[in-house]
């Protein structure tokens, strides 16, 4: 079964990145998001780290939409955790996911600065 998976993530400068992953697994596997979203003033379909290089990331928030409906992260086959890769293929931070009562960005347990090779 597949979902539809969006992120946003905040910088420290007070912008935002989209990402998104189309048909993303729920069966436990890894997927990256990268960017995305129709009408936004960014590049779609790379990795988070080459489109935000220099920023620093410090809060991010996980919608997943499966069935042609919107699932609050940890909810069901909904959203659990997500983490940002570093270039060497270690995790940088995990990104929590949260239940019913979730809402709003939540912050990082530590910033993450943005270079090529960083993913989500």
């Amino acid at each position: 079964m597949a979902s539809d998976i969006m992120a946003f993530v905040k910088f420290n400068d007070g912008s935002f990145a989209s990402l998104l992953k189309e048909g993303a697994s729920l069966s436990g596997t890894a997927d990256e998001f990268q960017t995305g979203g129709v009408g936004l003033n960014q590049v779609s379909g790379v990795s988070i780290g080459q489109a935000y290089s220099g920023k620093t990331a410090v809060a991010a928030h996980v919608v997943c939409i499966k069935d042609g409906t919107v699932t609050t992260p940890g909810t069901g086959d909904g959203f659990s955790y997500g983490y940002f890769l570093g270039p060497d293929g270690k995790i940088i931070c995990l990104v929590q996911g949260g239940g019913g009562s979730s809402s709003g960005l939540s912050p990082l347990a530590k910033p993450v600065m943005m270079q090529t090779g960083v993913t989500f």
